[in-house]
């Protein structure tokens, strides 16, 4: 995106905590920062990036805010109107839903204006000989025949997901986490990364370590 629109693609930093760098994203963004694309949940270190503080920030100098819930929506309540994005994308099948298929929400002003991205069926309003105009949204969007089998089977594992509880799937892997980082720190020779539970109570259900003299894809193997 930075190479086809001619725009300097900046990345923030962490601290030592494995926490956004709240000082250098402030320094880094200015009136001419045009986007903001961030992960809601990292999947290697496990923080929760402070969504609502980074949309205030981002807007207050006009830029528009991506947010990348793939690993958030699955594992806890996420409410798109409070974090204030203008984007926010998740895929299907990190939610026990089929492959092949993701989602995408945006705010209406701004679907609306985008143009199509693809040609198809079912985008089109009207066609003359010199010009055509769209249909409304999403419909603009979703050129083609969708894969709608896959988008039923989705439906289903948001369901599924809603009948368990977001917030009763969010407390049990914390402490599952907060189980597994405390038997993980007394192993010998383990180094583990991001925010402990003891800083981040809230952090996601993963820990990301490194074994002393072994190489982590020999481990991966050895435990898959």
């Amino acid at each position: 995106l930075a190479e086809t629109a001619g725009e300097e693609l900046r990345f923030v930093g962490i601290t030592p905590d494995g926490l956004l760098d709240r000082d250098e994203f402030e320094q880094l963004l200015s009136e001419r920062t045009r986007l903001v694309s961030m992960c809601h949940v990292s999947n290697v270190l496990g923080c929760v990036n402070p969504i609502e503080w980074v949309v205030e920030r981002a807007h207050a100098v006009g830029a528009k805010v991506l947010v990348d819930a793939c690993q958030s929506v699955p594992h806890m309540a996420v409410d798109v109107q409070a974090l204030g994005a203008d984007w926010l994308v998740a895929s299907s099948h990190k939610m026990c839903g089929p492959t092949g298929i993701g989602f995408l929400w945006g705010r209406a002003e701004i679907l609306r204006a985008a143009p199509p991205f693809l040609g198809g069926g079912e985008m089109i309003d009207e066609v003359s000989l010199d010009r055509s105009t769209y249909a409304d949204i999403p419909h603009k969007l979703e050129a083609g025949t969708p894969a709608f089998a896959e988008a039923v089977a989705l439906g289903a594992a948001c369901d599924y997901l809603s009948e368990l509880g977001m917030a009763q799937i969010a407390e049990q892997e914390h402490r599952l986490t907060a189980h597994l980082w405390r038997r993980v720190a007394e192993l010998p020779g383990i180094t583990t990364y991001g925010p402990p539970p003891s800083l981040a109570p809230n952090r996601a259900s993963l820990v990301c370590f490194n074994v002393e003299g072994c190489h982590a894809n020999d481990l991966a193997t050895l435990v898959d």
